[in-house]
């Protein structure tokens, strides 16, 4: 089952655990609001970061991966 991502109108983005043959959006989990299917964003991992953490050289905050051991 893929994971799509919903935008309402309030402005809430959230994504959901669908079924292929599902066609309705989701109403909004904050307000209740009508959704819309939108693009996920990513980032591509940049030579030498973890990709599997989403970036830095891990689960730290460092921008710097030379203080990490």
């Amino acid at each position: 089952m893929p994971i799509y991502e919903y935008q309402c109108t309030c402005g809430k983005r959230f994504e959901k655990l669908c079924r292929l043959n599902e066609k309705e959006a989701p109403p909004c989990p904050a307000c209740g609001g009508e959704t819309r299917r939108v693009m996920s964003l990513f980032r591509p991992a940049s030579s030498g970061e973890d990709s599997s953490f989403g970036g830095g050289c891990g689960p730290c905050s460092s921008s710097s991966c030379s203080g990490c051991s």
